[in-house]
């Protein structure tokens, strides 16, 4: 099941070979057009040894490389190539000569009903392979599938199978949709009831995320699961909990400011003999960056003054604490800047690569712009939050550090700084994963974990209890 876990692996066989066994087990997908069929699993040495299906279904693979979905119509002495590369001997016996009247399939002909690309990565043609199995009706595909339902088929796919009436290893839970207060499901997907018997954190996360992908309902992704009211009021809909898990959405901002919000408010930092003091982005909120500067009102200075107090039930002063973390955004691209009082400096640790046309003699040029309106802004709001500044953070030494993770995916950055800010001990960065599905599902969970959630009885007490089962 591991493969199932990681949207960079391909599937394995018996990954594969699982699904096909529970399509198998559903009566109506062994009737297409032209009658019964065979849906054949990998294992495919006595591939052509049966006698009793006009049709069959063969999943093929070519050098543990590359899976395609190939058709064979008896009836017809017709091989449908729903891809290229289909070679097959002709070498079959005892078969039923009363619908396999043509033994020589190498002569039947090899007709292409699919000639686009539909696959636009390099990993998922085992999960179009399947899908191709269970939605082609002897004709075309009775569905229109996208690479984006293939992605989210990935994450459902650990659920189903390990939900399926054919799954020996699950027990005997009672099964049951999750209905909302109308009486209405508010999902297709089934929630196992509580106690869990799994204790796998990857497979547990893997059921929420199913669970929460599955939820169509608009009324019901309108509720608030999540929400807090200190130091301001941000509530997260569910709605906005399912926009986290998709693969082609950036950061949101109150989800941003929500997780900033608990990291800030962490006990165990209190504890901490060097203090940061931790910002969100209401600062890029109230300097309104970005805007034409014809059109934008000089910021409330005592409004970002503000924003340099103490988050609630932490008690210490901004002029006691060693680093500053300023996070930035503009335009869904984030970068973080740490400033450290004590050695003039500033730390730039930007997710994405400079790019190759920049020419400057420094990497921190790139950012000057920013690193000119941060300070500006700083100076101005530390000047009356600490009467005792007298600095000038622009003139601050600047560093661009190497050891940050850089991607090319600008949708993920704000993922990236979350983890900035999280992991940041004052030096430099641990080794942080980059890989999407994983950001956003740990992101995911980690907002769900919240212990002073406001709305936390607005969540499903199925969904409650696999959170507190995930470690």
């Amino acid at each position: 099941m591991e493969c199932l876990f990681h949207g960079d692996m391909q599937l394995s066989d018996k990954a594969l070979n699982a699904y096909i066994h529970c399509i198998r087990g559903e009566e109506h997908l062994l009737h297409r057009e032209g009658g019964k069929v065979f849906l054949e699993n990998t294992f495919i040495s006595s591939l052509l040894k049966r006698d009793g299906d006009p049709k069959v279904f063969l999943p093929m693979n070519i050098e543990d490389f590359h899976w395609y979905l190939a058709v064979l119509n008896a009836k017809k002495s017709e091989l449908k190539g729903l891809e290229r590369q289909i070679k097959l001997a002709a070498k079959h016996k005892e078969l039923y000569q009363g619908k396999w009247s043509n033994l020589d399939v190498a002569s039947w002909p090899v007709i292409e009903k699919i000639t686009t690309q539909m696959q636009t990565d390099g990993v998922s043609c085992g999960l179009w392979m399947i899908n191709y199995m269970e939605y082609w009706t002897g004709s075309s595909l009775s569905d229109n599938v996208t690479q984006d339902d293939i992605t989210m088929f990935r994450f459902k796919l650990p659920a189903i199978l390990w939900d399926s009436r054919l799954n020996t290893k699950k027990g005997h839970q009672n099964l049951d949709h999750n209905m909302d207060e109308d009486g209405e499901s508010s999902s297709d997907v089934q929630i196992i009831d509580t106690p869990l018997t799994s204790t796998n954190t990857q497979e547990l996360m893997f059921v929420l995320c199913t669970y929460i992908m599955g939820i169509d309902n608009d009324k019901y992704l309108k509720k608030h699961w999540i929400q807090s009211t200190k130091p301001y009021p941000i509530s997260l809909s569910l709605q906005k909990l399912k926009d986290i898990l998709d693969v082609n959405k950036p950061m949101d901002t109150d989800c941003f400011n929500m997780v900033v919000r608990m990291i800030a408010c962490n006990d165990v930092l209190f504890l901490l003999e060097d203090k940061f003091h931790y910002m969100d982005l209401q600062f890029c909120s109230i300097t309104k960056f970005g805007r034409d500067p014809r059109l934008r009102a000089k910021p409330d200075i005592n409004m970002l003054a503000k924003l340099l107090e103490c988050w609630p039930d932490m008690e210490y002063d901004v002029s006691d604490c060693k680093q500053i973390l300023l996070p930035f955004s503009f335009m869904g691209h984030f970068t973080l800047y740490v400033l450290n009082m004590d050695t003039r400096s500033i730390y730039i640790m930007d997710s994405m690569p400079i790019p190759s046309w920049f020419k400057g003699d420094h990497p921190s040029m790139h950012y000057i712009h920013n690193i000119h309106y941060i300070a500006n802004n700083m100076n101005a709001a530390m000047e009356l939050a600490n009467p005792t500044w007298k600095d000038d953070i622009y003139m601050w030494r600047r560093l661009v550090p190497t050891w940050v993770p850089r991607i090319l995916n600008w949708d993920l950055s704000g993922f990236l700084v979350i983890n900035f800010m999280h992991d940041w001990n004052g030096i430099r960065l641990p080794c942080i994963c980059t890989n999407g599905n994983d950001l956003r599902t740990k992101f995911l969970v980690e907002l769900l974990k919240y212990k002073d959630n406001e709305s936390k009885d607005n969540i499903p007490e199925e969904i409650q209890e696999i959170i507190r089962h995930i470690r």
